[in-house]
């Protein structure tokens, strides 16, 4: 979030919203690389936000509460399959009362 609490992605460059509201794809930025210097791959993404996430309200929200988040698209697009719509995922992703992704 930036100061005006807005949320400002550092590494998503956009997302799409399928019509039933339930299945969110997260575009990664191009050209993301770690600290050392390796591609910022969806799969690295996944890893970090199940570590993140574990028994959270937002894992809770997932298709079944098991952490159904596919990747896909050579490895550039995180999927979020919701039980039902949840508007506020990006909100939730990007909260800085809760401990973040890593």
């Amino acid at each position: 979030m930036n100061s005006a609490l807005e949320i400002s992605p550092q590494m998503v460059s956009g997302h799409v919203v399928s019509n039933d509201d339930r299945q969110w794809d997260l575009s990664l930025r191009d050209g993301l690389l770690w600290h050392d210097g390796e591609r910022v791959l969806a799969r690295d993404c996944v890893a970090s936000i199940r570590r993140w996430a574990g028994a959270r309200r937002v894992w809770r929200r997932t298709d079944g509460g098991d952490g159904r988040i596919v990747r896909r698209r050579m490895n550039r697009t995180i999927r979020f399959r919701l039980k039902r719509p949840f508007p506020l995922l990006p909100a939730a992703l990007a909260s800085p009362r809760s401990r973040r992704p890593s």
